[in-house]
This record gives C-alpha cells, structure tokens and sequence, in this order.
C-alpha cells in the first residue's frame, strides 16, 4: 500500500500540541490554518524549539482570528455595515514581519528574559473576530502548557471581538500564573457572563482565603486559576 503524505515539518512539530489534532487544518480558510502559513513563513523556524514554534502559533492565531473578521457585534453596528473593505487591526507592528521574534517587538506581547509571553495587552485596536482557545497555549501550566508562553496578564479592553462563540470553558485552561483578565466595556456585553463570575470569585479566594480554606473551596468550585 502506498505510504500517506506526511505533514509539512512545521505542521508536524505542532501536532502535539494543537487544540483539535490537526482537524483544524483542514480547513485552508480556517484561522488556524492562516496561523500555521505564517508561522511555516518565519526565517529560520525549522532550527527553532517547539516553545518557540508554538508561541508563534498561538499568536498568530489571535490576529487570525480577531483581525478584519465580522462578528455579531459589527453586524449590528452601523459604522461597520456595507463596508468594502472591511477594517484591521488599528496598530500591528511586528505582526506582518518574517523576521522578527515575538518578544523583540511585537506590538501588545510582553515577554520574561525566558522569552516566555507574559502579557497580551491589545487596548481599543479594533480587535473584532472571535477571540480563539489557542491562546492556552501560552498557559504557565495545566493541561495546554506548552513552554511558550508564562500568562499572567491579558487586557482586551475596547475592543469589538467575542469570546470564541460565547465558549468559555476553554478559561479554565489559562493557568495558575494569570493574575489580571481585563475584558473592557464592548467585550463585557457580548462575553459569557460565566467568565466574569468565575474569573472575580477566583481573584476573591486569592485575596482572602488561607491555602487550607483554598483547598476546601476547590472540592465545591475547582478553579485552575487558584494557586
């Protein structure tokens, strides 16, 4: 029997890593798909570790996914209605390039002297689209914990994007590391609600229970976020 085409390299090395197995790729439209082009674009990819391929990945499916993308909230507003050319990002520098390491410039990503993203902050940038899953890949631990990333604060505020279709069980895989979610005023009426409530009471529990009265409330609500 002839031997199956094998996956290009890259798409090979994320395999393990991915969020569907691989499904998600075959779909060439799919913002997944989009996110692997570019990362296969990068100079230099295949010498790079799996953390590092994995980390563009995950990037580049937020821009994917929430750059020039109607959604619900656009549909309904008029200032986006009949556009021909629908709008991107207002600020993408770093984004578009072949060269460049996420952390040595990439606009909204702060990263540790690990190069390990830390903070994901993209402030009233016409994000619009649906915020995707992937970004637990950049989780400091749990089940998506990749290397690539040690989250510990994300900041979408002002901005036109939903989250992943009103799907919010993907939140409790962002890790224990994650101190500050910040949703802002347009995301806020068009999230889950069940986001907020879980997210609030687990920064509550932080700040005012002992490790012991942690591991009490974990058996009646678990939390990844707890720590």
């Amino acid at each position: 029997a002839p031997t199956p085409p094998q996956a290009p390299v890259i798409q090979q090395r994320l395999l393990p890593y991915v969020l569907e197995g691989g499904a998600e790729f075959n779909d060439p439209e799919s913002y997944q798909s989009k996110a692997l082009a570019r990362t296969e674009e990068q100079v230099g990819i295949e010498s790079m570790t799996d953390a590092k391929i994995v980390q563009y990945y995950a990037l580049y499916c937020i821009y994917n996914a929430t750059n020039k993308v109607p959604n619900p909230i656009t549909d309904a507003d008029p200032r986006f209605v009949g556009l021909v050319d629908f709008p991107e990002w207002i600020i993408n520098t770093g984004w578009n390039s072949n060269n460049l390491d996420p952390c040595a410039g990439w606009f909204g990503v702060t990263c540790d002297a690990s190069s390990r993203v830390i903070e994901f902050t993209m402030v009233n940038n016409l994000m619009t689209g649906s915020f995707p899953p992937e970004v637990t890949l950049l989780a400091s631990d749990g089940e998506r914990a990749t290397g690539a990333g040690l989250l510990n604060y994300l900041e979408l505020s002002n901005n036109e994007v939903r989250f992943n279709s009103f799907d919010s069980t993907w939140t409790t895989c962002l890790g224990s590391n994650l101190r500050k979610y910040l949703l802002g005023e347009n995301m806020s009426s068009w999230c889950d609600y069940r986001i907020l409530r879980v997210l609030l009471l687990c920064e509550f529990w932080k700040q005012n229970f002992s490790s012991s009265e942690e591991q009490d409330l974990r058996g009646i609500f678990p939390c990844s976020l707890l720590v």
